[in-house]
């Protein structure tokens, strides 16, 4: 979507929005809007960019960046930490270790729990993949000044660290 598009676009949602009733705060609605558009841009660039020529999904490079920088996690904590399900975590690394990235080994006392691991090339895999894919993040951030940046980032902490608000 061009400038004009995108401001043609968020006036006819304010409009609509409007037509809703007076609870509607068309700003927040467009705010998220935009958010989920960009979040939805980078995942795309970054994964058929990056991630797809050295062999892995948004979704592995993901898993195998929350293991670079933690070292051994058992599937519920990276699920956490990686933003993802349990089941796509079981699937996900299925892929890893078919293709020799990850390890999977028994927990500490426990031969219910597993613990995972990146392999030798999985550390060389996701260590590229960071490098290759903060080239790319500091181009698309390029032209935005540092003091909006960092607001910006503010605004996401905010965001992120407060209650979620109750469902009616």
């Amino acid at each position: 979507m061009d400038h004009d598009e995108r401001i043609a676009f968020e006036r006819r949602a304010r409009t609509r929005a409007r037509e809703v009733g007076a609870e509607v705060d068309p700003a927040v609605v467009i705010t998220v809007f935009d958010l989920l558009h960009l979040a939805n841009r980078l995942e795309t660039d970054f994964e058929n960019n990056v991630h797809r020529p050295r062999g892995f999904s948004w979704a592995g490079f993901r898993i195998m960046f929350c293991l670079w920088v933690e070292g051994v996690l058992e599937p519920s904590r990276l699920a956490h930490l990686s933003g993802v399900s349990r089941a796509t975590v079981s699937s996900v690394c299925n892929t890893l270790e078919r293709d020799g990235l990850i390890v999977r080994m028994p927990g500490n006392g426990d031969r219910r729990t597993v613990e995972i691991r990146l392999s030798e090339a999985g550390v060389e895999s996701v260590s590229a993949a960071f490098v290759a894919q903060e080239r790319r993040e500091r181009a698309w951030f390029a032209g935005v000044e540092r003091p909006a940046l960092e607001s910006f980032v503010h605004t996401i902490r905010v965001l992120l660290t407060s209650d979620r608000p109750a469902l009616d």
